[in-house]
């Protein structure tokens, strides 16, 4: 917490003597954060472009582009309800986030996406890429003689997460591969795995000088910005195992552009690498891919060495050209107000008051043709009782007639024999 502290309160000094101006240097992605520093305008659509801890695809459908908007604004809720506070706390004093005037974004359209930036905001993707390559050490080179025609370079600094299974499934690779010799860059691994005689452990050795060898055929990482961008520089193909933070989001794009294949971690099993191996190894799709990414990514009309140094240059010569860049207006304004949410909630309100008020007529337009309906049903039932209830009743008038007349016909009859007499 000091060392915060006195970073930050060293930093605010430079900010309050306006002395030296301050460039960036972001090895990730472009965020909301990124855009907060250089007081840019936010330009990160949430309908197009995934967010960089997903793996959401390039073209999001209905609930892809909620489940984005969901971690956008998620982003911002721990932002100012975790983030902010904590370093209240620790800094004893109300926190301010930090002002540069120029951030250089290792970022490239060939592997990111392409994206509406600031114009103090400068994409340079590779910077960390030299263009001449050094010698090899002895030991690598007298091994890479014996396998002219296939070697994979291994680089997964996190393997020994897998459950117990990571450095298994490796060996077992390489057992099944005898032909092809495989480098391991095993650093970062707990425990060393046995000796096989197509396998080379080295430590800390430069990823560069490897990739840049023609024999390299596949390279075995976890996808992070780095590795992926020298494995599109020279061309090799990718088997991705992605772990953490962004490396999802690297491996979708993996998969999406068809630079290598990429492997589920919830389904990894001892076998994980034998067929991916293959298939990279004998499908000209990858290869084809990367080639034509390779030329995207080193034709530029200047390196992203030579930009850096043009753009640090005017930095410093004009230290307040890039002050006029920055739109510190729109720094204060919540997620709501910067993609206008806000001014939208008009016509959804008078669109919602629309389509109650035409089903509240509707549902009355209802109601009166029912009233209207009602008394004819009623009638023609009360008609129906009403001939029901009248045909007994004529029944027995008619008999009643018949037995009065049949009484006046013996009455007749009686008034005349009486005549006679």
């Amino acid at each position: 917490m000091m060392r915060l502290s006195q970073w930050i309160a060293f930093w605010g000094y430079c900010q309050s003597i306006k002395w030296p101006p301050i460039m960036g240097v972001s090895g990730g992605k472009l965020t909301t954060d990124l855009m907060a520093m250089v007081r840019a305008e936010d330009t990160i659509n949430p309908a197009r472009v995934p967010h960089y801890l997903t793996e959401l695809p390039k073209k999001m459908n209905y609930w892809h582009r909620i489940l984005n908007h969901v971690m956008y604004l998620g982003e911002s809720f721990i932002r100012w309800s975790v983030v902010v506070p904590v370093l209240n706390n620790a800094l004893q004093k109300p926190y301010e986030t930090p002002s540069v005037q120029l951030m250089l974004l290792n970022t490239h359209p060939v592997l990111d996406y392409v994206q509406n930036l600031p114009p103090n905001i400068i994409e340079v993707g590779g910077l960390h890429i030299s263009s001449t390559t050094e010698a090899m050490p002895e030991y690598i080179e007298e091994f890479m003689e014996q396998y002219l025609d296939c070697i994979i370079y291994i680089n997964l600094r996190y393997i020994d997460l897998m459950n117990g299974l990571g450095p298994d499934a490796v060996i077992q690779m390489i057992k099944s591969y005898p032909d092809c010799g495989f480098i391991w860059n095993a650093h970062n691994l707990a425990q060393l795995p046995e000796k096989l005689p197509n396998l080379l452990m080295c430590d800390n050795i430069n990823q560069h000088n490897i990739l840049a060898q023609f024999q390299i055929k596949a390279f075995l990482n976890h996808g992070d910005s780095f590795s992926l961008q020298d494995a599109i520089y020279y061309a090799v193909p990718l088997i991705v195992l992605p772990l953490i933070l962004e490396e999802f989001n690297n491996a979708q794009r993996i998969r999406e552009r068809a630079l290598g294949v990429v492997l589920n971690p919830s389904e990894f099993t001892l076998d994980s690498f034998v067929k991916p191996l293959k298939s990279v190894l004998n499908d000209a799709t990858y290869t084809d891919a990367l080639y034509q990414s390779q030329i995207k990514f080193r034709n530029r009309p200047q390196s992203p060495v030579e930009l850096a140094i043009w753009h640090a240059e005017q930095l410093i010569s004009e230290p307040h050209m890039y002050k006029y860049l920055a739109q510190p207006d729109t720094f204060g304004q919540n997620y709501f107000v910067n993609h206008s949410l806000d001014v939208l909630t008009l016509p959804f309100f008078l669109l919602i008051t629309f389509v109650l008020n035409l089903m509240f007529l509707i549902y009355q337009v209802y109601e009166v043709y029912k009233l209207e309906k009602l008394p004819k049903k009623l009638s023609e039932k009360q008609k129906k009782l009403i001939k029901d209830k009248k045909k007994p009743k004529t029944n027995t008038v008619k008999q009643g007639e018949a037995g009065e007349t049949s009484i006046g016909a013996a009455d007749s009859k009686e008034s005349l024999k009486s005549k006679d007499e």
